[in-house]
Order: structure tokens, then sequence, then C-alpha cells
């Protein structure tokens, strides 16, 4: 509980807001890596501790990052060329995590949005494919329905849907179906978009929001008989 009080503060005074926490930054991150250190030591099987390892290493590199002085000579425009050990630790901590619950889908989610910042589109949509897999859901993967989203991103989207049906899962076939579909449809792909939302009313007819988006993807295809009925 303390570890989570005191990281909620430093994400908070990373938002630029500004409070009276009870530690200062340097000190508040000492703090963390003993509490989180003891508790991985404790539990190391624990994905949601790796996790949390995991913010405390990136704060970590935060603060040394403002720290250091900037070297001119030594500027890229590759963000990977100048990550601190700490941010290799934080990406390792949280693969960590994805390894011990890879079913659960916010830790895919979360390295996904990390690697992004790193400009590393390819090995963030391997993290994107793997999340989408876990939880076929769409309206759970806020970082997919921004607009112009990378195309390696949305094929990784794509074939995590698909990779969802060789697999039970809590969301119903036609669900996955038409969530995939809307993918394809907002990403101005409508005559693939309309493949998976024909699969989706087949699977299931009373399912209104699949009719609907395949009522205008066919618009859009310029299938008018077709749209309006559906």
């Amino acid at each position: 509980d303390l570890a989570e009080l005191l990281l909620f503060g430093l994400n908070q005074q990373s938002g630029g807001v500004a409070l009276r926490a009870p530690l200062p930054a340097d000190e508040a991150v000492r703090t963390l890596e003993a509490l989180v250190a003891r508790r991985i030591q404790e539990t190391p099987y624990r994905a949601y501790l790796w996790s949390l390892a995991s913010d405390v290493y990136f704060h970590e590199g935060r603060q040394r990052h403002r720290s250091m002085s900037l070297d001119l000579s030594a500027l890229t425009e590759n963000p990977i060329d100048i990550l601190l050990p700490e941010d290799w630790l934080g990406l390792a901590a949280l693969e960590n995590a994805t390894r011990l619950e890879p079913m659960n889908y916010l830790y895919h989610d979360l390295l996904m949005e990390r690697i992004l910042e790193l400009g590393r589109i390819d090995l963030a949509a391997e993290a994107c494919r793997r999340s989408v897999a876990a939880y076929p859901a769409l309206s759970e993967h806020a970082s997919l329905l921004r607009p112009h989203l990378e195309p390696e991103l949305l094929e990784a989207a794509i074939l995590g849907f698909e990779d969802s049906r060789q697999q039970d899962s809590m969301i119903p076939r036609g669900v996955v179906e038409s969530d995939a579909g809307l993918l394809l449809w907002l990403n101005g792909k409508p005559e693939r978009a309309s493949a998976f939302l024909e699969r989706a009313v087949s699977q299931a007819p009373n399912l209104f929001e699949a009719q609907y988006w395949l009522g205008l993807a066919t618009y859009t295809l310029g299938e008018y008989e077709r749209a309006i009925r559906h």
C-alpha cells in the first residue's frame, strides 16, 4: 500500500500536479526500490509486483535524465540510443510481468505503450498482438482507438483478434468479429471490415452494433440496398 501511495504521488508530480508529497522525489524512489524489492523477494511470482518495479525504474530513469547535462555531440533521432540502464530495467520488469501473466492484457498494453515511446513500432506491434489475443475487446485497448493508428499496429491488432479464435474467451465470438471489423472500418478499410462484420452478423444476428457497423461499411462501398437493410 505504501509503495502504491508513493507511486501515485510521483505520477501526479510527473503530470504537473502541484502537491505536497510525503517525501522528496529522489527519496521516494529510494524508498520505493526497497519496498518493491522486499515484496518481490517474498513473492517473485506476482506479475503485479514486477509492474510496480517497472514504474519505479522508469521514475528513476526520468530523474537521472533531468540531472544529466545535455551532450550536444550525442544528439540522435533514435530514442533507444539514449536509454539509461534504469530504462532497460523498466522494460525488462514489464516484460517479466507479461510472462508471468500472459493472459493479462493490461501488461501487454503497458509494454506496447512504453515501446511506442521509443519509436520501435515492430516491437510494439508484437506486444499489441499478444494484448488483443489475450482480451479481444476493442473498447479495452484505448491506444488502438486513437486517430491515425500506425498500419503496423492495425495489422497486429487484427492478427490478435484472429489469434483469439484459438482459445476460449469470455468475449462472445460475434463480438470479437464485430470489434475487428469496427477497427478496420475506423481505419479506412471498409472492404476488409465488411468480411469480419458479415461473420459477426451470421454468428450473432441480434448483435445490433454489428448490424449497424456492417451497414456503414457497405454504405461506404456503395452497396446502398444492403446498407439500408443492415
